[in-house]
């Protein structure tokens, strides 16, 4: 009985690693390849290595695009988003993918991107005291692209000017970022 628990203590956690692979494996390997636009940003860490903290024309959903029973358009913080999940469908335009239309509701046979909110995306305006909201802000943990050493500044220049694209992996919801170019 002593040794059936060792036995089993030392497979969980190797069970555990295994299992924690098989979404970008699967995402991987039986996903399909999308094309999404960068927009500029500039981060600094010389602490992580080089990579490239990428920001995308889909983290920012306007109003017409997502249901007015999502949103309050007189609230600025929508906390009614903030535990919520949320599901971005996109659209093929050209060769590449922009936003469709967002939803709470797990798309069919359509190409999506599970997301978070992250803020809302307006101003303040103190005459009118009035929020006005042009729509939100979500991520969808494909923010970070690690690159050889000493080629970092040259991507974060071309994200900066907008001429650098992601390739994505899709599979159910599941995005993978597999090349920036």
């Amino acid at each position: 009985m002593k040794n059936n628990k060792y036995i089993i203590s030392m497979i969980l956690p190797i069970i555990i690693l295994i299992g924690m692979t098989i979404t970008p494996l699967m995402t991987y390997y039986k996903g399909e390849e999308i094309i999404i636009n960068t927009k500029p940003y500039d981060p600094r860490d010389f602490f992580r290595g080089d990579y490239v903290y990428l920001n995308y024309d889909i983290n920012d959903i306007s109003l017409d695009q997502i249901p007015d029973t999502l949103i309050d358009k007189d609230v600025y913080h929508q906390e009614k988003l903030e535990d919520k999940k949320l599901y971005v469908v996109l659209k093929r335009e050209d060769d590449i993918y922009k936003v469709d239309y967002l939803t709470d509701k797990k798309p069919k046979n359509k190409i999506y991107l599970k997301a978070k909110y992250d803020h809302t995306i307006g101003n303040w305006d103190e005459d009118k005291e009035k929020n006005n909201i042009t729509g939100i802000r979500v991520s969808y943990n494909l923010d970070r692209y690690f690159v050889e050493e000493n080629t970092g500044y040259g991507f974060e220049n071309k994200a900066r000017v907008g001429k650098l694209k992601a390739k994505v992996k899709v599979y159910r919801g599941y995005s993978l970022l597999v090349e920036v170019f």
